[in-house]
């Protein structure tokens, strides 16, 4: 599967590897941003769709015709897993009030 033109114009910024690698985890559904707390994503805990984000991160092409280095992917993809909240947004856990 390639990522066409039109698709990888919707990321805010295919250089910008962050973003490039937040876009892919979120389009496969391997993490979930939450619709509140913009700033938090959490993990939904699908391998295979983590394996399919890598695959498409592995395939976006930057403005100097180049992909991204596969250290580079899985340094950043570990990193933004390893931040992801675990099957829910914290915050919104913590905001709910007690019965």
């Amino acid at each position: 599967m390639t990522i066409d033109h039109k698709e990888q114009a919707s990321i805010t910024s295919v250089d910008d590897l962050s973003s490039a690698v937040r876009y892919v985890l979120e389009t496969t559904h391997a993490i979930a941003a939450c619709p509140f707390h913009l700033d938090v994503s959490f993990f939904m805990g699908d391998e295979a769709a983590e394996t399919h984000a890598f695959i498409r991160a592995k395939k976006l092409v930057r403005s100097d015709d180049k992909t991204w280095e596969g250290k580079a992917l899985r340094q950043e993809f570990r990193r933004q897993l390893n931040e992801a909240a675990d099957g829910c947004c914290p915050h919104c856990t913590q905001d709910k009030p007690l019965r």
